[in-house]
């Protein structure tokens, strides 16, 4: 199992507020694509960036009555 972070964005925001983030969760996964799953569940009413130690994987924008996108980060 790998350690991931989920961290979330203020409203607003387009990038992470690294050291001024509102608030993260790392949490447990087998691979990327269960970190991507529990990431939209714990993120289903705000944006965040899901980050793997020190590479950030990709951002989740929520927007109201909009949904969600998903944009990869650049490898």
């Amino acid at each position: 199992m790998n350690i991931y972070t989920l961290r979330f964005l203020k409203a607003g925001d387009e990038a992470a507020l690294s050291e001024d983030h509102e608030e993260q969760l790392e949490f447990q996964a087998a691979d990327v694509v269960g970190a991507l799953v529990i990431a939209h569940e714990k993120a289903s009413r705000r944006s965040a960036e899901l980050w793997d130690e020190a590479r950030r994987l990709c951002t989740i924008h929520r927007s109201p009555g909009a949904g969600f996108s998903m944009r990869a980060a650049r490898a």
